[in-house]
């Protein structure tokens, strides 16, 4: 719903309000759906194909620092991108229509 919002918003001249919601279209398309398709999911990938059954404890520590670590920093950069575009969609609803 986002960008069809922001799309709603185009007239010329453009306003304000159009360009924070395509701030905040831009920022969660790329915050949140490029970091979960380039890093989450090649991250549960191979989390899935990873053997518990045959693996000594030390793979196991090994498998889960190896996704821990990468998954919490993507996972506060998708937190911090949603939150900045929910602030983003706010301010543009706040704003006055005929703001320039």
């Amino acid at each position: 719903m986002l960008p069809a919002s922001t799309w709603l918003q185009y007239c010329q001249p453009l306003r304000m309000r159009f360009w924070l919601l395509l701030s905040a279209s831009v920022l969660y398309l790329v915050g949140v759906f490029g970091v979960t398709i380039f890093g989450n999911v090649p991250l549960n990938e191979a989390l899935d194909v990873f053997n518990i059954q045959t693996a000594s404890a030390d793979d196991v520590a090994a498998q889960r620092r190896a996704f821990e670590i990468p998954w919490n920093k993507l996972h506060r950069i998708r937190t911090t991108a949603s939150i900045l575009a929910l602030v983003l969609v706010i301010v543009a609803c706040l704003s006055p229509s005929n703001n320039d």
